[in-house]
């Protein structure tokens, strides 16, 4: 097995939905998008949470558009703060880390790929 490439993405953050950059400032210096909240394993911005009545305007769940599904797994984030922000900090809150590190390894036979994924199973 050889490592060919190993990448820290953990400080990227992008919205699940539209893909737009949670760091992405205004003109006057501000992050242009800021909010959001997490669903299940889904970043979902500011903008796109305003766009689907996810959120109310006083920055609460609209409980109304989930009322058929489970909210436990659901996170708002605070209104105020960048989206970029927010889905670091609660990285790190539930992770204790904001890392998300790939690595491309390559191996010599199937074998030992094989191996190597059985080895590893399950393991974070």
């Amino acid at each position: 097995m050889k490592v060919e490439y190993t990448e820290n993405y953990g400080g990227i953050v992008v919205c699940d939905f539209c893909n737009a950059d949670g760091d992405i400032l205004d003109d006057e210096g501000e992050f242009a998008n800021k909010g959001g909240m997490i669903m299940g394993s889904h970043a979902i911005c500011g903008r796109c949470c305003k766009k689907n009545n996810y959120v109310l305007t006083d920055g609460s769940l609209n409980l109304e558009k989930f009322k058929d599904e489970p909210v436990d797994d659901i996170v708002v984030f605070d209104q105020e703060m960048g989206f970029g922000v927010n889905v670091r900090e609660w990285r790190l809150k539930v992770y204790d880390t904001t890392d998300a590190i790939s690595q491309f390894i390559t191996f010599d036979d199937n074998d030992e790929m094989f191996d190597y994924m059985n080895k590893n199973k399950g393991k974070k």
